[in-house]
C-alpha cells in the first residue's frame, strides 16, 4: 500500500502540489525518466538502474533532498535495509524504501534506534 497524499504531506518541507506529484510518481502515473536528475544520472551508469532506483532519484528531485542514501540490513528482524531521501537530519520525516519493496513516510533515525545495527 502506498502512502496517501496526506501522509506525504508529513515529509519535511514538502508543498501540497509536490506531495500530489510524488503520489503520482509512486502510483507510476509519472515516468521516472521525465526527471532531469534521473536522466543525468542514468546517462553515467554502466548498468541501467532499476525502476525503484530511478523512482527514489526522481522522488529526491521532487522533495528537494540532498540525495538518496542507503543503510544495509542490520542483525535482526527489527533492522531492515533502508533507502531514503536525505533531508539533512536523521529525524526529519522523509520518504523511505524499506527492504526494497515497502514505501513508507517516516524518519530513518527511529528505525535505526529500534534495530540492532552494528
Amino acid at each position: 500500500m502506498l502512502p496517501s497524499v496526506k501522509s506525504l504531506m508529513r515529509i519535511q518541507g514538502i508543498e501540497p502540489d509536490k506531495a500530489k506529484e510524488l503520489r503520482e510518481l509512486l502510483e507510476r502515473k509519472r515516468k521516472t525518466r521525465d526527471y532531469a536528475s534521473v536522466q543525468s544520472w542514468e546517462s553515467h551508469c554502466y548498468n541501467p538502474p532499476t525502476y525503484l532506483e530511478r523512482m527514489m532519484r526522481a522522488a529526491n528531485e521532487i522533495i528537494g533532498g540532498y540525495g538518496v542514501e542507503y543503510i544495509p540490513k542490520g542483525n535482526n528482524a527489527k533492522s531492515p535495509a533502508i533507502e531514503y531521501v536525505n533531508l539533512g537530519d536523521t529525524y526529519d520525516t522523509t520518504l523511505l524504501l524499506i527492504d526494497g519493496d515497502k514505501i513508507r513516510v517516516g524518519c530513518w533515525g527511529d528505525i535505526v534506534e529500534r534495530g540492532n545495527y552494528d
